[in-house]
């Protein structure tokens, strides 16, 4: 779980973290920003609770996260953000 009082999760964070399976962000989470390439070649990683305070995926935050495939493809209406 990612702590509550991060305001933004920056470039590259996760990068490459490929043992990574999910990402759970508190329902109290201040993260409002997701940077480029926050979670690039995180392969193993299959589920994300997006924050109810976020804003702004940029794009390619997500690039080679291919396991996220079908859950991205739903929060693309909300955001408008293409992966």
């Amino acid at each position: 779980e990612i702590p509550s009082s991060l305001l933004k999760l920056s470039e590259c964070a996760f990068d490459q973290a490929e043992g990574l399976k999910s990402i759970r962000f508190p329902c109290d989470s201040q993260i409002s920003f997701l940077d480029d390439r926050t979670f690039r070649n995180c392969y193993g990683l299959e589920e994300i609770s997006f924050p109810p305070n976020l804003q702004v995926i940029n794009v390619g935050c997500f690039t080679s996260a291919t396991n996220l495939t079908n859950q991205l493809n739903g929060i693309n209406t909300v955001l408008g953000v293409k992966y």
